[in-house]
């Protein structure tokens, strides 16, 4: 299983109702790709850490997540909540079965 984690620091005209629809669009949108088996997101409670916005997705493997990001729901959620909002991003992939190996995920 991997764990893909988006973090953002967001523009200065996103307030705290930006940053709450910008989570249930997060939650609502990326929910409906098929091979996508979980999702959160939130907002940084630390005032003082530039990301302050994240979402997470969990999918099987990492050509699950080629699939992901080629779909036209997270392609449109990325235009849409992300580009107009964010000014940076930082992006990890994690495999979360222990014992797994990386090279297989």
């Amino acid at each position: 299983m991997i764990h893909h984690v988006a973090l953002f620091q967001v523009q200065p005209h996103v307030d705290e109702a930006k940053l709450d629809q910008m989570m249930i669009t997060a939650r609502m949108s990326l929910v409906k790709i098929p091979e996508v088996a979980g999702v959160r997101s939130g907002k940084n409670v630390d005032p003082k850490s530039p990301w302050n916005f994240f979402f997470a997705i969990d999918v099987d493997n990492l050509e699950r997540l080629k699939l992901v990001q080629q779909d036209s729901i997270y392609i449109k959620f990325l235009a849409d909540v992300i580009s107009p909002n964010v000014t940076e991003q930082f992006v990890a992939d994690f495999e979360m079965e222990p014992g797994r190996s990386i090279t297989l995920s």
